[in-house]
């Protein structure tokens, strides 16, 4: 049988004490502060206690909330037909987090997607590299300030073209960001082509 949130939050709070923080019952799915330096604790009495039987690591995510990375854990119980989210907050000059592969093998692919994409560092993690992107990628894309570092590259090639007074620049189109500024500007003549 199903327990609810609040009652979830007092069992893992009564198992895992200061680990354990706010509960957030707004949104869709209620969500649980947790200590990124407990995380694999708290995430082994979800899975472990017969009352909880989060057996499920259904999606691991990071999120960019301005100065830090949330790290956001979707668990749900197939035998008891409850879920719950477990949220981790961490500085992003320091994005370390507790890795939760010992709990969930799951998470193993789930860590190195929110490592390749927002650059947090899980610890204890077998083998945290790069899944999406190349092993030599600049930077964490999906972090709000990546824009930026793109906008700035996109610049420097715009005057660089300028200056060379020509009607036409190799790009090196192994390098990602050239790579992906030749996409950007081969859609964009597709555009104007349609347009005239």
């Amino acid at each position: 049988m199903a327990i609810t949130p609040p009652e979830i939050h007092a069992l893992l709070q009564a198992r895992c004490s200061d680990a354990v923080r706010d509960l957030d019952a707004t949104g869709h799915d209620a969500r649980i502060a947790v200590d990124a330096e407990r995380i694999d604790t708290v995430a082994a009495v979800c899975k472990q206690e017969p009352e909880l039987d989060f057996k499920s690591l259904m999606c691991l995510s990071g999120v960019d909330a301005g100065d830090d990375i949330r790290v956001v854990y979707h668990l749900f119980s197939m035998e008891k037909r409850h879920r719950i989210v477990l949220d981790v907050r961490v500085p992003k000059a320091a994005p370390d987090v507790k890795s939760v592969t010992g709990v969930w093998r799951v998470a193993n692919w789930f860590e190195r997607e929110c490592f390749d994409l927002f650059g947090v560092r899980f610890e204890g993690h077998p083998d945290l590299r790069r899944i999406l992107l190349p092993e030599d990628w600049e930077g964490w894309p999906l972090r709000k300030e990546y824009v930026s570092l793109v906008n700035a590259h996109v610049d420097a090639l715009q005057q660089r073209f300028n200056e060379a007074r020509v009607d036409y620049m190799l790009l090196d189109t192994s390098k990602p960001l050239d790579h992906a500024l030749f996409r950007y500007l081969s859609g964009r003549a597709r555009k104007m082509r349609t347009r005239q």
